[in-house]
């Protein structure tokens, strides 16, 4: 005879995967990076050029920072420096470069677009980009958006293994959000360089891209019968 049948309790299952989340959204902020650069051949000319080029456009800063279209803005690094240029057949005589970096944060991006215009024509004006941005209450509440996305769309996966291999529930025992890699912090990560078109008239056309934002959750989960 047969000898008794003996049921054996499946073993829990252990559940490792990655839940992920994308959004986007339109740009609150927009940063533009200028650079004052003025060459010459007398080192106190040049600097004084730099100073004369640097004041008004400051002072319009502080009158946009003040009207509210620029949350923030700095003057920043100083440079001084020289070098003596070769043609090809002889070294030149030396030449004074002086460099100052200007940075701001506009919120209103009409107002951008006239300063730009006005900005990008002046003598010793270099405009170096545009970035796109959101504010920090608005990053911060779409990340807590995300992160509950990316806690379901790991629990989908989680249950569909757990079910391929005939469990029927799945329980969290740990998450983890991976450590991004050190470029990932910059604001490029959850901002966008404008593109900047001509337009018939010598005039600049912003066109701000939405601004990215992606989360991803590592998630571990036990499946039991």
């Amino acid at each position: 005879m047969p000898g008794p049948i003996r049921l054996t309790r499946m073993a829990s299952l252990e559940i490792a995967v990655r839940g992920s989340a994308h959004g986007r959204c339109a740009p609150e902020r927009a940063t533009v990076s200028i650079t004052i650069a003025v060459e010459g051949g007398r080192r106190e000319t040049v600097f004084r050029d730099a100073v004369a080029v640097h004041q008004p456009l400051v002072d319009d800063l502080a009158a946009l920072s003040e009207a509210g279209a620029v949350s923030n803005w700095h003057s920043g690094a100083v440079r001084v420096y020289s070098h003596r240029p070769f043609d090809g057949e002889r070294q030149l005589d030396r030449v004074f470069t002086t460099r100052i970096e200007v940075s701001a944060t506009f919120v209103d991006f009409e107002s951008l677009s006239d300063h730009l215009d006005r900005w990008a024509v002046g003598d010793g004006v270099e405009i170096g980009g545009v970035t796109w941005g959101i504010a920090e209450e608005t990053h911060a509440a779409r990340m807590v958006e995300l992160r509950r996305e990316a806690i379901a769309d790991a629990v989908a996966k989680a249950t569909a293994y757990a079910e391929a291999l005939g469990h029927t529930e799945v329980t969290a025992v740990s998450v983890t959000e991976p450590t991004a890699e050190p470029d990932s912090f910059r604001p490029a990560r959850f901002s966008k360089r404008a593109m900047v078109a001509s337009a018939p008239e010598p005039t600049l056309e912003l066109t701000p891209e939405d601004v990215a934002l992606e989360v991803a959750i590592d998630v571990g989960f036990t499946a039991g019968s």
